[in-house]
């Protein structure tokens, strides 16, 4: 692939990535004003134990289908070796399905879990099986080079759940379950289409050597996913066991309004990964990433600080009800996923050393992290620890990819100057804002702040308008250049 498709194959699969999310966020107002905080905890709940599922159900079968794709030379090979990837998934997923529905309803009792197994987590557990079929299909897409496709079907997707879910849940009236059979018939429906690709791609077989040969490949990757995992799902988890459902409804709305930065920050990597590792064991190394770090980090926090400020005026708007108290979740969740956006350029530069386990490492005990710190303080501090435990662990993972890198960044202590600078701002906005009725005049202070920080933040990192204008030039510029 040349360098110019290589460009743009990244931002059309950034739009494929990132529209599903902006389809989902826009979903947020429909449950919160259609269904109760209790409901939207029972969504939270069984989507964060479904997602544990799937990393087991998928294998990581689609990480090395991906890889081993291009090291196999004939395209009888390929196609047998796509064929063979799904049926070994399906197959299991298969089996998955039948100890589920035999063990899950167990578990439920034994755990004595606030949500019944029937309806909700039955539900659950037939969306992750139609969920797999997009597996290999989508991966087919990607080492074929079919970037449209790829992001034509995943919006067209996310654009029928949302209406489909909508139509059952507001004209219907089918409160709750209108999500879920939503997603049901979505999905049910997709699985079809996703068969489809597969049989025009793949011939079906069932290869032991080859399978044994993929699965030693995958399996080690397990751990580092649920690792990943335990880090953004375990709170609701065991939030389910020393709080209300209607808790970890409003617990779950917070998160989902201050992860909406990760829109911003998955976008941006996948435009500036390429370029990490095109300009990596270069002599202007790391002038480059400091300021590419600079330049990402700056708009994570403008954008982290207009959220923060203005949590309470979103969920006004949002959402009814209990849920508005949540905006005091908010800004420490916000510390959690500005985290996440410097592990962004943090986990290039491991890759780019070719030092993979202490990525994995630290996602692991990143996530031992995160469950210790809501086991001990979840059931004194409730949500509020939960938030806590997630920007605590994001930020160890952190920590940790800092200590195994070659290379030494200096850029740290800026990211320490504007996360303390966001505390600063973002507590005192909540202290002083807290009982204070939304008015025109407050508005207008906190978007004086914001134009303050529009001033100070750049300054922490050293930019100049010359450079921003510059860096952004030149990124733009790329995806035109037909020299590239």
């Amino acid at each position: 692939m040349s360098k110019k498709n290589l460009l743009k194959n990244t931002f059309i699969y950034s739009i494929g990535e990132i529209f599903p999310k902006i389809i989902s966020f826009l979903l947020l107002p429909v449950f919160t004003s259609y269904l109760t905080t209790s409901d939207y905890g029972i969504i939270s709940y069984t989507n964060s134990v479904m997602f544990f599922l799937l990393v087991i159900a998928s294998l990581a079968l689609n990480t090395y289908l991906l890889r081993e794709y291009f090291n196999t030379e004939s395209q009888m090979e390929r196609e047998k070796l796509i064929g063979n990837v799904f049926t070994v998934t399906l197959l299991f997923n298969l089996f998955l399905l039948i100890v589920s529905f035999t063990l899950g309803p167990l578990i439920v009792k034994y755990a004595q879990l606030k949500i019944s197994f029937f309806p909700y987590f039955s539900l659950s557990i037939l969306n992750n099986f139609f969920e797999v079929f997009s597996i290999v299909p989508l991966i087919i897409f990607r080492v074929k080079e079919k970037a449209i496709f790829y992001v034509v079907t995943n919006s067209l997707r996310a654009i029928l759940l949302f209406v489909v879910t909508y139509v059952l849940i507001v004209h219907f009236k089918w409160g709750i379950l209108g999500n879920f059979y939503g997603r049901l018939f979505v999905n049910g429906g997709f699985a079809i289409v996703y068969i489809f690709i597969v049989l025009r791609h793949a011939k079906l077989n069932i290869n032991f050597k080859l399978a044994k040969k993929a699965l030693k490949f995958s399996l080690p990757l397990i751990p580092g996913s649920i690792g990943f995992l335990l880090m953004s799902m375990s709170d609701r988890i065991i939030l389910e066991r020393y709080v209300s459902l209607s808790d970890i409804g409003v617990y779950s709305v917070a998160y989902t309004i201050a992860f909406s930065l990760s829109i911003i920050i998955q976008g941006g990597y996948r435009s500036f990964e390429p370029e990490i590792y095109r300009e990596y064991g270069k002599e202007n190394f790391i002038v480059f990433i400091e300021k590419l770090h600079g330049l990402f980090m700056t708009v994570i926090f403008l954008i982290a600080i207009g959220l923060s400020l203005f949590a309470k005026e979103m969920l006004l708007i949002m959402t009814k009800g209990g849920f508005v108290s949540g905006y005091i979740l908010i800004p420490i969740i916000l510390v959690g996923v500005i985290a996440t956006g410097q592990n962004a350029i943090l986990g290039s530069i491991i890759i780019a050393e070719n030092k993979t386990k202490v990525s994995s490492y630290a996602t692991i005990f990143g996530g031992v992290v995160s469950i210790l710190f809501n086991l001990l303080l979840i059931p004194v501090y409730g949500i509020y620890s939960a938030a806590f435990a997630t920007a605590v662990a994001y930020l160890v993972m952190n920590l940790i990819i800092i200590k195994g890198m070659d290379m030494k960044v200096r850029f740290i202590k800026f990211d320490i100057i504007s996360i303390l600078y966001f505390a600063f701002l973002s507590i005192g906005a909540i202290y002083f804002f807290n009982n204070v009725k939304l008015s025109i005049p407050i508005i207008m202070i906190k978007f004086g702040l914001f134009l303050a920080s529009l001033f100070l933040i750049p300054k922490f990192y050293n930019l100049n308008q010359d450079f921003i204008r510059n860096i952004l030039g030149k990124f733009l510029f790329k995806f035109k250049r037909s020299d590239v």
